[in-house]
């Protein structure tokens, strides 16, 4: 009675003989690895065109004041450069440089919470210009401070 308690205890504890007719060969072994991070797919972590379109045609919309659009941009913007963003924005309408319009392509990881992105932007009376601007996921995709200032650059043509 004892030995067959035994028999019963090893099985319902997961132990298993060869004269039960389970060798190592038939029972399928999976690797484990503790502490080592799981690979990470950047796509998951790169904004959509869409995201991109809503931060630039947010920064470029004519008539919005630059103190309104400041969660755009990482950072923010301040008083003297929205000030700055505006009057170049005025001047740009005037000239009728405005609307601009853009095309986003080759959308890449460029960092943790970082993706650059080749953007082409138009209007009328303005050259396709296309520059690399870097995109930064701070609770939303914002515009880097660096590729703010260059795409302000566009308005100042």
């Amino acid at each position: 009675m004892a030995g067959a308690a035994a028999v019963a205890g090893a099985a319902t504890a997961g132990v298993m003989s060869a004269s039960w007719g389970v060798t190592a060969e038939s029972v399928p072994v999976q690797p484990v690895v503790f502490g080592a991070p799981m690979p990470l797919d950047p796509a998951a972590d790169l904004p959509s065109p869409d995201q991109l379109y809503g931060v630039l045609n947010g920064l470029a919309a004519p008539g919005v004041p630059f103190r309104s659009k400041s969660y755009l941009v990482e950072g923010g913007i301040g008083l003297i450069e929205g000030r700055a963003a505006d009057g170049m924005m005025r001047d740009a309408t005037a000239k009728g440089l405005l609307p601009l319009s853009f095309q986003v392509a080759d959308i890449a990881p460029v960092g943790p919470g970082a993706a650059s992105a080749d953007v082409t932007a138009s209007g009328p009376g303005t050259p396709s210009r296309t520059q690399n601007i870097t995109f930064v996921d701070q609770g939303g995709w914002k515009l880097s401070r660096a590729s703010a200032s260059q795409l302000f650059q566009l308005f100042s043509t």
